[in-house]
């Protein structure tokens, strides 16, 4: 739990803190990736694995949005 709880904060501040237009961001070596092995799809693949550990107001305020965020960015 903890660690479910870690990746939301730090993928918020991040987000917050370089104004990003969804709510979770991540980044790699100084790098933003979208990707599976080290990017945003990634770790929301990691979440909704342990989606058990979400409230609802994480998927719906965090998580959602930051897919929705994800498929406009193909």
């Amino acid at each position: 739990v903890k660690i479910i709880e870690a990746i939301l904060v730090s993928g918020r501040n991040m987000s917050r803190a370089r104004k990003f237009k969804c709510p979770l961001m991540y980044e790699w070596h100084d790098s933003y990736y979208l990707g599976a092995a080290h990017g945003l799809s990634g770790i929301l693949y990691l979440l909704l694995q342990a989606k058990e550990y979400l409230t609802e107001e994480d998927l719906c305020t965090l998580v959602k949005p930051t897919i929705d965020y994800l498929v406009t960015q193909r």
